[in-house]
């Protein structure tokens, strides 16, 4: 079956071999996937062209909830926003990184600017009162804690048998007549 694709006259046998190399197909498979490894590390770009991070985080459970760690090198306690919203918890913000070196005359300035975005769902929707969070040294904090248990165990009460107490009932009305008739018969 003759391919969709337009080509030039004599690429047709050099495209054919190409997609059939095993080797050219594992290569283009490993492109591929560290491709996406290395979005998936470092962000993607966003819909303004400027680089959108994706934090690195930790997520713990503990006795009382869970403790949630993003590294953020390079933030500034007053570019980062944490928020919850039901279930979902947010952290944003935005990075500016400078480096300058200067050896034998020559001066290095290196600059690294971005936004992040990371969007948590927790397992539990929890009370907004009780999430803390703490900024030191590019390592955000945040601690949820989780909440009450309910019992969700119930006891349910056995109700008296109402439904055959009234049919026990006719039943015992309908025996008299019968009895009476039976004792009628024999006399």
């Amino acid at each position: 079956m003759a391919s969709q694709l337009p080509m030039a006259v004599g690429q047709r046998g050099a495209l054919q071999r190409m997609s059939m190399d095993p080797l050219l197909m594992v290569q283009r498979d490993m492109d591929r996937l560290f491709g996406n490894l290395v979005r998936s590390m470092v962000g993607s770009e966003g819909s303004n062209g400027e680089l959108v991070l994706a934090p690195r985080i930790d997520v713990r459970q503990t006795e009382g909830g869970l403790e949630i760690d993003a590294e953020l090198p390079g933030a500034d306690e007053q570019d980062v926003e944490v928020s919850l919203e039901g279930d979902e918890l947010t952290i944003a913000g935005e990075i500016r990184r400078e480096h300058q070196d200067e050896k034998n005359g020559y001066r290095l300035a290196e600059r690294q600017v971005g936004r992040f975005r990371r969007v948590i769902q927790l397992p539990f929707e929890p009370d907004p009162d009780k999430v803390d969070a703490e900024f030191r040294n590019g390592l955000l904090i945040i601690q949820i804690a989780s909440p009450p248990q309910k019992d969700r165990t119930k006891r349910i009460a056995l109700k008296s048998g109402e439904r055959g107490a009234a049919s026990s009932q006719q039943s015992d009305a309908s025996a008299k007549p019968a009895e009476a008739q039976r004792e009628a018969e024999d006399a």
